[in-house]
């Protein structure tokens, strides 16, 4: 899949979850995508895989262009980025959960931004 069938696809996801709950998450679009499987997601978010960029189907390179035109899409339409701390599900100690395997926080960042439309 070339980056304007992505970005095609991307958006359909991203108007899609946003009618539906009046926000989206890049976690969403790439479910919604494909990109993502439920139990992998499901895998990430109770701490049995390290870092999600583990578990996304295709390069480092396509998630990258993919979460810059996200941003961007999410800015044009005018809606508000809201930074959301995404933590370990279940039992006990709760650690806060990576996206990425730097863990360098302006990619943390970037992965938890959800954009909430403007009411």
């Amino acid at each position: 899949m070339n980056r304007q069938q992505l970005l095609t696809k991307m958006k359909k996801v991203i108007n899609t979850q946003c009618h539906k709950n009046n926000y989206v998450s890049f976690t969403e679009v790439l479910l919604g995508m494909g990109k993502l499987a439920n139990e992998d997601y499901e895998s990430w978010c109770t701490g049995k895989v390290y870092y999600l960029e583990r578990l996304v189907k295709g390069n480092l390179g396509q998630l990258n262009y993919l979460l810059k035109e996200y941003h961007k899409h999410c800015l044009q339409l005018g809606w508000n980025p809201s930074i959301t701390i995404y933590k370990k599900w279940g039992k006990g100690h709760k650690p806060t959960l990576r996206f990425s395997k730097s863990g360098l926080d302006h990619i943390e960042k970037a992965y938890s931004t959800h954009y909430v439309k403007k009411e």
